[in-house]
């Protein structure tokens, strides 16, 4: 072979080392944001998805226009493994009991709550917090709700967008929100806030 074409061949065997040793590097470096959201919250739900225990606080909003239904509603939720789930209405300072769940309703509110933080789009973080949006379509598609005797996901057809926003302190999800803005119809918003998981005290965690 002549000499003059060693050094192409070489440097093209040598680039392609170069990329498959990066390609190692970039596969065995930290976490990305989407996978610390995931270990988080498999983390703070247990493995699997209902295993530990846990009390969060639950707001959800509804901001529709004039002369509808607006307004903030606050339940505390007590969840005990694998099929205990007591829910308070929270007024002020005072809690009224509102139900106690069974199975399989605990299995559809646990479904919804870990499927905010699932799907495909990608998290940005910003120390403890992690932010992304995606459309309200995807979002739909993914989280089910109680439809009846069923739990279902039912895509939307209206076009809008979902800011979702995780904390994690410790390795734990301890707070998630999901906020769906229609321009047509408004805004909607949940947020889990909470309080213990397992026997740890969320305000023990660091950040």
């Amino acid at each position: 072979m002549p000499r003059r074409n060693l050094i192409p061949l070489t440097l093209l065997a040598v680039l392609a080392v170069l990329t498959a040793f990066l390609a190692v590097i970039g596969a065995a470096s930290a976490p990305t944001a989407t996978i610390q959201v995931q270990n988080a919250t498999e983390k703070t739900f247990g493995t699997p998805t209902g295993a530990n225990s846990w009390i969060m606080e639950l707001v959800t909003s509804v901001n529709v226009g004039v002369g509808t239904a607006n307004g903030t509603t606050e339940r505390l939720i007590d969840y005990s493994a694998p099929d205990r789930m007591v829910v308070y209405d929270v007024s002020g300072t005072s809690a009224k009991l509102a139900g106690v769940l069974r199975q399989p309703a605990i299995s559809c509110v646990l479904s919804s709550y870990t499927a905010m933080l699932q799907g495909q789009g990608a998290w940005q973080q910003k120390g403890g917090t992690f932010t992304r949006t995606e459309s309200l379509a995807e979002y739909s598609a993914r989280v089910p709700r109680a439809n009846g005797s069923n739990c279902e996901a039912l895509a939307s057809t209206a076009q809008g967008q979902v800011h979702e926003t995780a904390i994690i302190r410790s390795d734990y999800l301890v707070a998630a929100r999901a906020q769906l803005v229609v321009p047509t119809h408004g805004t909607q918003g949940e947020t889990l806030v909470f309080i213990r998981i397992g026997k740890v005290p969320v305000r023990t965690l660091k950040p």
